[in-house]
């Protein structure tokens, strides 16, 4: 009799450890489904906050809201130079309406992307600078080379849609 109470209690362990074990591995898959879930979305935020949008044959649009941290800064570099391979375009517009100021490092990134673009055939504007983003612009003592500055989005695109219409008449 104590034998089968012995293997009883050892039978009724082996079932609690068994449910636990299948109690750990549902949390396991939910955990799984949630950090996908969570991946899928950090994607998608990272898709939109660096939106390139194509305003008509031959013209890209980058607008730029907010803080340009290293991580964005290398996100935008990455979603421009795809969208110029694909769709070939030779304008690239920067639209720094929405930063209200710009440090050192992001003024750099900027200038590092207008780069980027010439070297696969695009020209960039920038356009919608704010007195403060002027300011560290000019404080940087580096060239701009051909980089044009427009007072707002407007005006690049008239620039752009000019110069592609010369280019046609060429």
């Amino acid at each position: 009799m104590l034998r089968n109470v012995s293997l009883m209690q050892r039978l009724a362990q082996h079932e609690r450890v068994q449910q636990m074990h299948e109690a750990l591995e549902r949390q396991r898959e939910e955990l799984e489904q949630r950090l996908a879930t969570i991946t899928a979305q950090a994607e998608t935020i990272r898709r939109l906050s660096t939106p390139v949008l194509e305003l008509g044959d031959g013209v890209l649009v980058l607008p730029i809201i907010g803080a340009i941290d290293p991580h964005r800064a290398e996100n935008m570099m990455e979603g421009l130079l795809t969208r110029l391979v694909a769709t070939r375009a030779r304008s690239v517009i920067l639209d720094v309406t929405g930063v209200d100021a710009l440090d050192a490092a992001a003024a750099d990134h900027l200038l590092r992307v207008t780069r980027a673009a010439s070297l696969l055939g695009a020209r960039c504007v920038l356009t919608g600078v704010r007195p403060a983003v002027a300011d560290t612009l000019a404080g940087l003592g580096v060239g701009f080379g051909d980089l044009r500055v427009f007072r707002d989005l407007g005006a690049g695109l008239r620039h752009c849609l000019q110069e592609k219409a010369e280019r046609a008449t060429r």
